[in-house]
């Protein structure tokens, strides 16, 4: 008999593919320490639900995630100070890597102090907490367009663009391809693993020619129509050549928030 085909849940796959990433920027000099920081994956995720449990009710964490996070958290922190401790040692012994643990280790303020090993592992943390959910998530929705959204047309053209020699070598030259880069934005505008931003107003505003309270708690809803043409409709043509809708519209297309705000992932993101 044949196996029983089973649907594909990539969310878990996707999330292990972002942090394995991560880790690897991170500590990729050092197998050894690379496969440590791996092997944290499954107490980063306990972590995240912790965090995500304090946006509840207390009453509805009947898990008890948010005591099961502070632990886990605890645990990743001092797991990623001890690599820390140990890369600086062996730097301090002549050795020489090439990853961001080794970078964050060097680098220096404009007063000369660096960072401390608390602080470096807990910029590591910040980074797997905020890209983990958000860029797996995003990732893989990619399938969910690839297999049900786009057109043949731009399909084909997607697919001979990825195939030309050399296309897919680096990072610098995957980050060069149009019609790539067009297929993660469009799926970033349909659906957007963070599509709101919400802010509370500081004073009374008008908008669409009616008061808005200061005090309130307003956020942006998704395109139904104000950006583009048949907005459910999945094209890469919105986001090639010179009239790109991140071109024309940079303040309603903010994927990855704007000024202040805006993600400090944004680079990462988009190189995974």
């Amino acid at each position: 008999m044949a196996a029983e085909k089973k649907p594909l849940v990539p969310n878990t796959l996707f999330q292990n593919f972002a942090y394995n990433t991560i880790c690897t920027i991170m500590a990729g000099s050092d197998l050894g320490q690379l496969k440590r920081l791996e092997s944290l994956f499954e107490l980063v995720v306990i972590s995240q639900n912790g965090v995500q449990a304090r946006f509840l009710p207390k009453w509805i964490d009947f898990a008890g995630n948010i005591e099961k996070g502070a632990k886990a958290t605890d645990i990743v922190l001092s797991r990623c100070a001890e690599i820390v401790v140990e890369r600086r040692a062996a730097m301090d012994s002549g050795k020489e890597f090439s990853d961001a643990i080794s970078t964050l280790i060097n680098a220096q303020d404009s007063d000369g102090s660096s960072m401390s090993d608390f602080e470096i592992s807990s910029f590591f943390f910040t980074i797997i907490s905020a890209g983990l959910d958000t860029t797996g998530l995003q990732s893989a929705t990619l399938f969910y367009f690839l297999a049900n959204k786009i057109s043949p047309q731009d399909l084909a053209a997607l697919r001979a663009e990825v195939n030309e020699p050399f296309a897919v070598e680096s990072a610098t030259t995957i980050s060069a391809l149009p019609l790539l880069d067009a297929f993660v934005k469009e799926s970033m505008r349909i659906l957007p693993m963070v599509p709101q931003g919400n802010r509370v107003l500081t004073n009374d505003i008008f908008l669409d020619g009616k008061k808005v309270p200061a005090g309130t708690h307003i956020g942006p809803l998704r395109d139904r129509g104000f950006l583009v043409d048949n907005p459910d409709e999945f094209r890469l043509d919105r986001f090639v050549g010179d009239d790109a809708l991140d071109n024309k519209r940079t303040i309603e297309f903010i994927p990855f928030g704007m000024g202040e705000r805006m993600c400090i992932g944004i680079h990462l993101a988009k190189l995974e």
